[in-house]
């Protein structure tokens, strides 16, 4: 899942559109918007997990899941 936000910040940061970081976790999210913010990084937080992370995120055609594989996080780019 998208946990403290690095790896969504980092997709922005290389040029990513919309990025969203989705975690089970509400106490993840709030501090990695607080990064993203911190950062300068326009980044949408969702908390789903990531089964549903499509629909949570109202991803349209063309998006992309990206998945972590050591931290299992989740991210959808467009």
């Amino acid at each position: 899942m998208s946990h403290l936000g690095t790896d969504t910040i980092g997709l922005k940061r290389q040029g990513a559109g919309r990025v969203v970081g989705v975690d089970l976790s509400g106490e993840s999210l709030r501090r990695a918007r607080e990064l993203a913010a911190e950062c300068g990084a326009d980044i949408e937080y969702v908390e789903s997990n990531v089964y549903d992370a499509r629909a949570a995120v109202d991803a349209r055609a063309g998006s992309h899941l990206v998945t972590g594989a050591l931290r299992l996080q989740a991210a959808v780019v467009e």
